[in-house]
């Protein structure tokens, strides 16, 4: 008398249920990634008017400029803009050295540049829908 332990029939029922519970969770993960993807938005600023001790940032639009809600701009880690509402083309900000900014969301607090240029590190972060923030200019001035 031969035993076996598990029948043909059991084992072919227990790989077709590992392989639908392997693809149930893969299905889930995949869900979930999908979901915390975000929408992208495309709006312009530009650098213009770089000198050693000042420089004018400028708005150009962009196709998205209805969804952009604020305006936040850093010198160094120094907020010096922090603008919430909406802008129009050709809106710009003015920054110099031993002044307080000029421009929409101004900060009273004095722009301290470093002497020379390109030693100051400047971050424009655009403000959007369901708290989405995007760096639209990271460099140097």
């Amino acid at each position: 008398m031969e035993n076996k332990g598990v029948s043909p029939v059991i084992g072919t029922i227990l790989m077709v249920a590992i392989a639908i519970i392997i693809s149930a969770l893969v299905m889930a993960m995949s869900y979930g990634l999908a979901e915390k993807t975000r929408q992208s938005y495309i709006v312009t600023f530009q650098l213009v008017d770089q000198k050693a001790d000042e420089f004018t940032i400028l708005f150009y639009g962009g196709p998205d400029i209805e969804f952009l809600q604020g305006v936040k701009m850093m010198v160094d880690d120094i907020t010096y803009i922090d603008y919430n509402g909406s802008l129009s083309v050709g809106q710009y900000w003015y920054f110099k050295n031993g002044a307080n900014p000029q421009g929409p969301g101004n900060q009273s607090v004095t722009v301290s540049l470093s002497p020379g240029k390109n030693d100051d590190h400047l971050i424009v972060v655009g403000r959007f829908p369901d708290n989405v923030e995007a760096v639209l200019i990271d460099t140097y001035v």
